[in-house]
């Protein structure tokens, strides 16, 4: 899981949050588990006993708190330092936006 994941989350940059809105308890879920399997979870400082919502890198819609976005830390021009990377699956991902700038030293790409 952790490559790839931290991979995917390189496309995101940092965003506010929705104070005091709280998502679902199954997204809230989701958040807490993905946490504890990459190492994000001390730089992040989330914390059980605030809501969610209000999170480093989590924004919330704010009709219904569900969650709509997650912006997490990567360090910058990581991308491009895998000469060597042969596969990179973004498997069961919803992405959007722009490929990072560092990408471009990578030989080829395929779908």
């Amino acid at each position: 899981m952790g490559a790839p994941v931290l991979l995917v989350l390189a496309a995101v940059a940092a965003a506010l949050a929705c104070a005091g809105a709280e998502p679902p308890q199954q997204e809230r879920s989701a958040l807490q588990a993905f946490l504890v399997g990459t190492p994000h979870e001390r730089a992040l400082g989330w914390n059980a006993s605030v809501p969610a919502c209000a999170w480093t890198g989590v924004r919330c819609d704010a009709a219904d708190a569900t969650v709509v976005e997650l912006r997490l830390p990567m360090p910058p021009g990581t991308l491009g330092g895998l000469r060597g990377l042969q596969v990179l699956s973004l498997r069961d991902n919803c992405l959007l936006g722009d490929i990072p700038a560092t990408s471009s030293a990578c030989r080829s790409s395929a779908p």
